[in-house]
Formats: structure tokens, sequence, C-alpha cells
């Protein structure tokens, strides 16, 4: 018996509700003040916020689009924290790039060795290249 009157699954079933009501919530003001200062990915010293007005408004409606259409991940997210596991970048897709069917992701404990992680990786992608196809 436990001295609270909820589980540790209790609080990560909450956190995951709360985690997607913040993506929820979201809207254009947020949006653009979050961008602000931020470094634009692919454009070496460039940040959102030195585009010109027409540029800057278009990129914060996409981004803004982004996010409302982005799948409820949640759950997992909160998971994987609580289990200390870190993402990784690396994912696996089958089907065409335009059109996915599947994806894979990974996380790792965060002293899971890159180069283990990386043999990892490539075992799912023969496996999947010789057995599932």
């Amino acid at each position: 018996m436990t001295d609270t009157p909820y589980t540790r699954a209790d609080l990560i079933t909450e956190a995951a509700r709360q985690h997607h009501e913040l993506t929820q919530e979201q809207n254009f003001v947020d949006t653009g003040e979050r961008m602000e200062g931020a470094p634009i990915a692919s454009a070496e010293d460039a940040t959102w916020d030195a585009l010109d007005d027409r540029h800057y408004d278009t990129a914060m409606r996409e981004i803004e689009s982004l996010i409302e259409g982005s799948a409820d991940t949640s759950p997992w997210a909160v998971g994987l924290g609580d289990d200390g596991l870190v993402p990784s970048e690396q994912a696996i897709t089958l089907g065409p790039l335009d059109d996915p069917r599947v994806r894979i992701h990974f996380a790792f404990a965060e002293d899971y060795p890159a180069i283990d992680q990386a043999d990892l990786i490539a075992q799912f992608r023969a496996f999947i290249a010789t057995d599932l196809t």
C-alpha cells in the first residue's frame, strides 16, 4: 500500500495529458515569441526574427499548422523521460518518403554508447530489409 491516493502510473498519465495540452494551447503570438532569436537550422547565423515581415508571418503560420497537425506523442515522451531514455534522431521509415507507412523511432539510455546505438539500428534495418519486405 502506498502513502498516496494515486500511483506512479497516475502521475505519468497526468503528465502526458498536460504535455499534450501544452501543444493544444499554442497560439500565433506564442509561436512568434518562441521564434524570436531562435536560429533557422539550415541557415548559418540567421534567426527567424531577421526575416522580412512577409516571410516571418508565413513561417509562423506554417509552424503553427505543423504543431496543430502533429501526432500526440505525449504519453511516449513522458514515459521516455520517466525511464531515463533519450530519443535518438535516427528512425527507420517504411514506404516511400512522400507517403511513409511505418516509422520506428528509437530511444536509448544516456550512457548507451553511440556505436552500439548505431549497430542496433543497423541490425533493425537489415532485419526489416531481409525479413519483412
